[in-house]
């Protein structure tokens, strides 16, 4: 059995969200599953949300083959064909951080994260292209857990510090230096990041609205339309 995973800490996600993820699941013949139960601390040492998604991945994938995680912030178009088959069984799936739309400025801060942990996990700087967004992964809990077992020590080596986008910028770093699992790369438009700046009827499969905009995500999120018809 497959599932599509979103994590609703805190009643984060907007139910125009819950909306089209349920949808999706339906078209795509998996679970939907939304995960509400939070680890609020890790050696004496309080988790931000990224990090509590993936201390949880091990558990919550448990008895499943293959899974599509996502962050609330994220709406799918009606009309999106199954994530499940634009990447082979035993790869992980995932988008790059730069794409259209993204402007110089944000990969350099992501690129700058992402140098701070390759140094202080003493690895590899990986280049600008090499870096990933992980606001949606599709994977294989049996081949993908290697790297979520390693970002969960390299959570405890950096202190579980809660500066920038952490969780994809060792993501990035670890998949540039090991190449575990093998990844296939997603188009840009089932990953559309920064979608606050896109059109409200969707010119792309998938919205990712960031949490950094001057107005609330949902502000955004509940203006589009994900439904084609």
């Amino acid at each position: 059995m497959n599932a599509l995973i979103t994590y609703n800490f805190g009643d984060y996600l907007q139910g125009h969200a819950r909306e089209s993820l349920q949808h999706a699941a339906g078209r795509w013949g998996c679970e939907y599953v939304e995960v509400t139960k939070q680890i609020p601390c890790r050696d004496g040492i309080a988790l931000h949300p990224w990090w509590q998604r993936i201390v949880l991945y091990e558990e919550v994938v448990d008895g499943y083959e293959r899974v599509i995680t996502v962050d609330g912030d994220i709406l799918i178009r009606d009309d999106c064909q199954s994530l499940f088959d634009l990447v082979p069984v035993e790869h992980a799936g995932i988008a790059k951080f730069m794409q259209p739309g993204i402007a110089k400025k944000c990969c350099s801060a992501e690129l700058r994260t992402a140098n701070r942990y390759a140094i202080e996990l003493g690895l590899k700087i990986p280049p600008v292209t090499s870096l990933v967004n992980c606001g949606l992964v599709v994977s294989s809990p049996k081949t993908f857990l290697p790297i979520v077992r390693e970002l969960v020590a390299a959570g405890k080596f950096v202190g579980w510090t809660t500066h920038g986008n952490f969780d994809q910028a060792i993501m990035s770093t670890l998949l540039y230096n090991h190449g575990l699992p093998e990844v296939s790369l997603i188009p840009w438009e089932y990953h559309a990041r920064r979608a606050a700046h896109r059109p409200p009827k969707m010119n792309a499969y998938v919205y990712h609205f960031s949490s950094t905009e001057k107005k609330p995500y949902h502000y955004y999120l509940n203006k589009c339309q994900w439904r084609t018809q």
